[in-house]
């Protein structure tokens, strides 16, 4: 009886192993069939890229301040923000009251001066006619030395006056000229064909203007046919970086856009240096010139470059993701 009791212990243990293996099988082959899905990429022949990352700034190639050179208050602005502007078109009007009455005025100096030198010119001939009369009379002893020397020093003193009197005119007219070229000035034009990149001012303000120095800034004059990503480079990665490199240009306000660059300067020398005893990342600046910018791209917008520093073409092609 006690044989027969543990042969059925014996029987019983076997069958549970078998079960728990039967089980550990079955979730193995279970796990096989539903285990993650492998995607499957084929090996082949492509052309293969080494490039730098690289941020910068969108800018224009041409971008001109327009400053005023005169003071005064301003009566219109024909020209608006991203309005195409031609070569001599205007931008800008100042009141002219101010300037014209300097015209004025130099105007009526001038015709004094003009006067003045008349006058002069008129003394003059006659100081020269008695010095002809004294001479004629010396030659004859029919005048005395003294005479004779006081009409030459006469001579003298007219030709100087004379000469001070046109001397003035001349400071007159160009004293006229200035006050013209500020009507001229109320006037403000473009300085080249492009697009108002931006406007600074507003009617009726007052702006100033001095001819030994900048006046306001009312406007920039921006040529957006041909815009450049202004970076900075690693001096790292400076080695491989050179004119000429084909670059891709992503800007953040347009995600899905690539444009198409192309390295056109590089820097020579770094960036402003590291403070002493502090640890700065060194620097270089590069030039990526766009070669068809988007309409929609703005002066200043952000930009992620790649700059392709390597490229191989007809070469065995490994997914990325597949290389462990």
């Amino acid at each position: 009886m006690k044989k027969a009791w543990g042969f059925n212990i014996w029987f019983l243990r076997l069958g549970i192993g078998l079960g728990v293996l039967t089980l550990l099988v079955i979730a193995v082959l279970q796990t096989r069939r539903d285990g993650l899905p492998v995607d499957m990429l084929r090996v082949g022949t492509g052309t293969i890229h080494t490039s730098t990352s690289v941020a910068g700034v969108v800018r224009p190639v041409m971008e001109v301040k327009v400053t005023t050179g005169v003071r005064g208050r301003i009566t219109s602005i024909p020209a608006q923000e991203w309005q195409l502007v031609a070569e001599g078109d205007v931008l800008l009007r100042l009141d002219p009251t101010r300037v014209l009455a300097a015209v004025r005025r130099s105007e009526a100096e001038l015709a004094s001066a003009a006067a003045d030198a008349q006058a002069a010119g008129a003394s003059l001939s006659f100081a020269r006619e008695k010095a002809v009369r004294s001479e004629q009379l010396a030659v004859r002893n029919l005048t005395a030395v003294e005479s004779l020397q006081n009409a030459r020093n006469q001579v003298l003193i007219h030709t100087a006056r004379y000469a001070a009197a046109q001397e003035r005119v001349q400071q007159r007219f160009a004293a006229l000229d200035a006050a013209q070229d500020h009507v001229a000035q109320t006037v403000i034009r473009a300085p080249m064909a492009g697009t108002v990149a931006h406007v600074g001012v507003e009617a009726g303000e007052t702006v100033t203007g001095s001819a030994y120095g900048p006046g306001t800034t009312v406007m920039h004059i921006a040529d957006m046919n041909t815009m450049i990503v202004q970076a900075s480079v690693d001096e790292i990665d400076i080695p491989y970086i050179r004119s000429g490199l084909l670059a891709e240009v992503r800007v953040d306000a347009l995600p899905d856009t690539v444009i198409e660059g192309l390295v056109t300067r590089i820097a020579r020398t770094a960036l402003s240096g590291r403070p002493a005893g502090e640890q700065a990342p060194v620097t270089f600046p590069i030039e990526i010139t766009l070669a068809q910018p988007p309409p929609a791209i703005r002066p200043g917008m952000s930009a992620q470059c790649n700059v392709i520093t390597a490229s191989r073409e007809d070469v065995i092609a490994v997914p990325i993701q597949a290389v462990r």
